[in-house]
């Protein structure tokens, strides 16, 4: 079904339209990885390395009716980090480890599915706007949303990658001056229901889970600031944190664009038990947790350097009152040199190096390098 759909939206976006402006665009990569884990410090851990093959690609349509009236679609895998799979084993599996459901033949036959990973529409105008539906976050360069919904983890962007960087709701913006508000409503789930005996008595009472975000961010010159928080509405027996976040930039300061982002959140309640509803990435703990990042980016050459720092710190209080820090470090790092660019698209290649450390308490429990190589093809 998925197929046919595909293709016939496919054939429907190259028939000639005179009633709407349709805009495709798209992308393709290849990323050869090296990739080291070290948890021999932990019980039993070990240490594994690894080279393989990932692969991704996307497409996208922008579909305008006129007078800012848009509708977006972006087609992709629904995998982690929306990348297809490696070369020669198919599919990644999802977060929660379910496989593809195309397990016949050998390891090379299999193939990925294709699904829509946005699809929204709404009204973008000079001052103001809204899209509803399945949006996306831009939380790669946004990590309040790696502090909210995944403290277990925080560094590595894994909002991005086991979310796919995307939320079910509605967003909106507002233009003031040289500001804009921001404000968005994400479905987290639907798995709120009442359902009681004939006697009256209650065998399930479940609330929805919700998620609210609103931001402020303001422009002077080529300086910025903004701040935004982040609060979650869920079902008494879940975690349900609060999350502020605190930005600063300059776009030139002697050649470096620099970002600065602090953020943080707590969850208050003294014990919660995992369950089937519990979202995943959480910990079921109260907690309080802090992140910083410091990233840069210079023109170098035929291309830019793109660096960050990230350190992320979760204090979980257990039941018998005793604390543990979890402390987390990452370092993304990488230069982006561009082969071909035409006002049609490029192609570029980057180098780059991510490495992670995870600690609790005195405890190392991941030490992870990933040396990689991209190879990005971008049509436009």
């Amino acid at each position: 079904m998925k197929k046919i759909l595909l293709l016939i939206v496919l054939a429907a976006m190259a028939l000639p339209s005179f009633a709407a402006d349709i805009k495709i665009s798209g992308d393709a990569r290849v990323r050869p990885r090296w990739d080291t884990r070290d948890a021999t410090d932990k019980p039993d851990g070990t240490k594994t390395q690894d080279f393989y093959y990932m692969y991704r690609a996307r497409l996208k349509a922008q579909i305008s009716i006129g007078n800012g009236w848009i509708m977006n679609t972006m087609f992709g895998h629904n995998g982690i980090g929306e990348y297809n799979g490696n070369f020669s084993q198919g599919d990644y599996p999802d977060v929660l480890g379910n496989l593809s459901p195309n397990q016949t033949g050998n390891d090379a036959a299999k193939r990925s599915s294709v699904d829509f990973m946005e699809l929204n529409f709404g009204f973008q105008g000079n001052y103001s706007g809204f899209l509803v539906g399945l949006n996306r976050a831009g939380a790669v360069g946004n990590p309040i949303y790696d502090l909210h919904f995944y403290p277990k983890q925080m560094v590595d962007i894994p909002y991005y990658i086991f979310n796919t960087d995307g939320y079910y709701g509605g967003n909106a913006y507002l233009k003031v001056g040289d500001g804009q508000f921001n404000l968005a409503v994400m479905v987290d789930d639907n798995k709120g229901i009442l359902e009681k005996y004939a006697d009256g008595n209650e065998k399930r009472n479940l609330t929805d889970q919700y998620s609210f975000s609103l931001g402020y961010k303001h422009n002077i010159d080529k300086l910025y600031f903004g701040i935004e928080g982040l609060y979650t509405l869920a079902d008494d027996s879940l975690v349900a944190p609060a999350t502020f976040g605190l930005s600063v930039g300059h776009k030139d300061l002697a050649g470096f664009t620099l970002d600065l982002f602090g953020g943080y959140s707590k969850q208050s309640v003294e014990s919660k038990e995992l369950s089937a509803t519990q979202q995943y990435g959480y910990t079921p703990t109260e907690y309080q947790a802090t992140f910083m990042r410091l990233k840069t980016t210079k023109k170098v050459g035929p291309g830019k350097i793109v660096a960050w720092l990230d350190y992320a710190n979760r204090t979980d209080k257990l039941i018998d009152g005793s604390e543990v820090d979890n402390k987390f470090t990452y370092i993304w790092a990488g230069y982006t040199w561009i082969v071909y660019s035409s006002d049609m698209g490029s192609f570029d290649i980057t180098p780059r190096i991510r490495y992670q450390i995870n600690d609790k308490g005195d405890v190392n429990q991941l030490t992870r390098n990933r040396l990689e190589l991209e190879f990005n093809y971008i049509f436009k």
